[in-house]
């Protein structure tokens, strides 16, 4: 559990990073940092999405985040500097709004747990008290 919110928030995390890079660097820096975060995505998207104890939505989200990957790595190095820094700003939201969209996923999956725990809960606890 904790590895999904910590997997999220990574995701989250890097492309509002990588959307601040690509407004306040060069282009040769946004390139290397596009490339690097590019790498790392794609590699953390491949193993969320073949992690079988993740669910269908969650493992959706990883496939989405290693292709976002995928595409940072070949961007990277296919356009031009002017381009180059707009494309950043672009992958940087999307990984940003994969990492929110994975994050409230999660938040509902944990929710839906402990809301089932309080309801029964109570109904556990009335019942101590009548056999008392």
């Amino acid at each position: 559990m904790i590895r999904r919110f910590a997997s999220d928030l990574s995701v989250f995390t890097l492309g509002s990073f990588l959307a601040v890079v690509s407004q306040g660097v060069g282009s040769g820096a946004a390139q290397w940092w596009l490339f690097a975060v590019g790498v790392l995505t794609a590699l953390a998207g491949a193993y969320g999405a073949y992690d079988t104890a993740r669910g269908e939505a969650h493992r959706g989200v990883d496939a989405l985040t290693a292709v976002l990957g995928v595409f940072a790595v070949v961007a990277s190095f296919a356009w031009s500097a002017g381009t180059l820094l707009d494309v950043t700003l672009v992958v940087g939201i999307a990984y940003a709004a994969l990492g929110a969209l994975g994050l409230v996923i999660h938040e509902l999956r944990t929710e839906r747990v402990v809301h089932a725990l309080e309801v029964s809960s109570p109904a556990a606890h009335r019942e101590e008290h009548l056999v008392r």
